[in-house]
């Protein structure tokens, strides 16, 4: 009877790992990225899942690995690409602004939301305690599997290893290329102005249909100059502005040689920042 009890028990949890597993098969709908399973990447999860099972707080340890998915893929619903370190970064330094951005987009996310809702519940469902103390044995190699440096397909393993590299002491990496850029012979007496309205939303104007009159001298310019659907490269102030001045899309890869007064400089103009 114990036997049988046990067999039951392993197969709740077996199907757990599966469905946990199983988000990552999103991928292929949410961005051009194509999700590999791997047998032993999921006998892992598995044997993590029967390891939690010995911990009084296991429903909460599996949540927060629920969590994880969830975080991942609401990410890469929106980005393409899943969380790396220096996102992390940004958003615990600009906690405020990134929930500002968040809340705007609550019916964008609001299947992966309620996909995670169901999983928690089935973690409710089919969460059953363990005592087994010698499990505990397993902790160290689990750990060994988890931050060693092979890569992993599963999105909240990846997760856990953008966690690990998270390093506050780090800058962008700002370079300056070699590569000479082409020189534009520019017509004379062209002046170019540009006009960083930085914190504007196109859905707080008028010119796009806002109810509230916020632009009344642009409603009478010709309709087709404008564009409602251009992206912010970040949420906060410090991280977009930059971006934009250096034709840049990541932190990482600031490229000065891209710098939008170098290559005014290189073209004859004369520049001047308000």
């Amino acid at each position: 009877m114990v036997t049988f009890f046990m067999k039951i028990f392993l197969l709740s949890l077996f199907l757990l790992s599966l469905l946990l597993y199983s988000q990552n098969f999103l991928l292929s709908f949410l961005s051009s990225s194509y999700f590999e399973p791997n047998i032993l990447e999921f006998i892992l999860i598995f044997f993590t899942i029967v390891f939690l099972q010995t911990f009084k707080y296991r429903i909460l340890f599996l949540m927060l690995w629920q969590t994880l998915y969830t975080v991942q893929l609401l990410f890469i619903s929106y980005f393409g690409s899943s969380v790396q370190s220096y996102d992390i970064y940004l958003f615990l330094t600009h906690f405020t602004e990134t929930f500002e951005s968040f809340i705007p987009l609550l019916l964008h996310f609001s299947t992966i939301l309620l996909l995670s809702f169901a999983l928690i519940l089935c973690i409710l469902f089919l969460s059953k305690e363990l005592k087994y103390s010698k499990l505990l044995l397993l902790l160290p190699i689990l750990s060994l599997l988890y931050f060693n440096d092979r890569p992993y397909n599963d999105l909240s393993i990846k997760l856990l290893h953008s966690l690990s590299q998270l390093d506050f002491s780090k800058n962008p990496n700002i370079s300056k290329s070699k590569k000479t850029k082409p020189i534009v012979h520019t017509p004379k007496n062209l002046n170019i102005v540009v006009v960083l309205a930085e914190s504007m939303r196109s859905k707080n104007l008028s010119l796009f249909g806002y109810d509230k009159n916020t632009t009344p001298l642009l409603n009478s310019i010709e309709p087709m100059l404008f564009k409602s659907s251009i992206y912010s490269g970040a949420t906060n102030t410090d991280v977009s502005v930059p971006l934009f001045l250096n034709g840049a899309i990541d932190t990482h890869t600031i490229d000065l040689s891209n710098n939008l007064f170098t290559l005014a400089s290189s073209n004859t103009f004369q520049t001047h920042f308000i």
